[in-house]
């Protein structure tokens, strides 16, 4: 009980602004001052009181509001880049502070520094999710489909949209992208079919993004799907069809985290093997394989590119058996790790 008045009187004569925002509290504020004579480790709030403003009090709220009692109210890193972000403006692109509680609420898996184990440890602890949504609202504030990212489809969706789209935040943070670069989100790219790609580069690249582990359902029923089954499955075909002209207007970002190993090379590896696999098996090719030439050949450019010709020695699915049967063709270029 000494320590507890002694953190109200700490309060009181370090930052007034504080002692007096925990009027806002109301009844949480016995729950904050709590908060502050608990835990051992260094990022934990209480090992912070003497840096306390009234900003970390506000942001404290947002988060407590957005998961009631758990450790992410208590994890410093956490409640410093919530402060950071409600003074700037772009938070309003998410659809201001109700927005942000929104995001931190339904990214249910995500860890942080006092935070107990995390049950999806390729998730970016809970500060740096929020500063890559952060840096997504700073950058593409004005780009086409930013918003199917930022609301039910992406981050304030479900667990599992919410997680692809934090793989998407992520990567567009750490390789730091940049609006110049991107056409935009969501968008169709086949008005006949209404077919739709995670991200259009500029320059046309179309960009897929793949938060799968090896073995996985999702990646299971790609692999094992047909493109009248599965619909990632007839999206890819859809691609090599009628949504470019060469490999290099293709790439499918893989989670690297989510794959074995630390060398990004032999995890790019993994995902190649798993897709010769899905194509050729006792060398010849599978039902897939045949479903991903038929695309190809289809496409003038693709079949220009391979060299698939009718009046070779080999017949062209011959030919295409060969190119996909090697890992290190120009054909599985478009597989990137990240």
């Amino acid at each position: 009980m000494r320590k507890f008045y002694s953190v109200i009187f700490l309060l009181t004569i370090t930052n007034l602004c504080v002692a007096n925002s925990l009027l806002s509290l109301g009844t949480n504020t016995n729950a904050f001052l709590a908060d502050l004579n608990v835990g051992t480790k260094t990022d934990h709030l209480s090992s912070h009181v003497s840096q306390l403003t009234d900003g970390y009090v506000e942001a404290w709220e947002v988060v407590n509001a957005a998961k009631p009692g758990l450790n992410y109210r208590r994890d410093w890193k956490t409640l410093e880049i919530v402060k950071s972000y409600l003074n700037t403006t772009s938070i309003n692109t998410l659809g201001g502070v109700a927005g942000l509680k929104v995001v931190i609420e339904k990214n249910i898996a995500a860890g942080c520094e006092v935070c107990d184990p995390s049950s999806a440890p390729y998730l970016n602890f809970m500060d740096k999710y929020i500063a890559d949504v952060k840096y997504f609202t700073n950058t593409f504030s004005n780009t086409t489909k930013k918003g199917d990212v930022l609301d039910t489809k992406g981050i304030k969706g479900a667990k599992w949209t919410v997680e692809g789209a934090a793989f998407l935040l992520r990567v567009l943070h750490e390789e730091n992208i940049t609006a110049q670069e991107i056409d935009a989100f969501e968008e169709t790219y086949n008005e006949e079919n209404k077919k739709v790609v995670d991200i259009k580069k500029k320059g046309g690249i179309l960009v897929e993004c793949k938060s799968w582990a090896i073995g996985s359902g999702a990646f299971t029923h790609f692999k094992t799907g047909r493109s009248n089954q599965s619909g990632s499955f007839s999206q890819f075909t859809s691609y090599l069809q009628n949504g470019i002209s060469t490999m290099a207007g293709l790439e499918y970002w893989f989670d690297g985290r989510k794959l074995t190993g630390i060398d990004t090379e032999a995890k790019k590896t993994q995902i190649k093997n798993e897709f010769k696999n899905m194509m050729v098996q006792n060398a010849a090719l599978t039902n897939q394989g045949i479903d991903v030439f038929n695309a190809i050949w289809g496409n003038v450019g693709l079949r220009y590119m391979f060299d698939l010709s009718a009046t070779a020695t080999k017949t062209p699915l011959e030919q295409f058996k060969d190119i996909v049967s090697d890992t290190n063709n120009n054909f599985y270029q478009f597989i990137k790790v990240k």
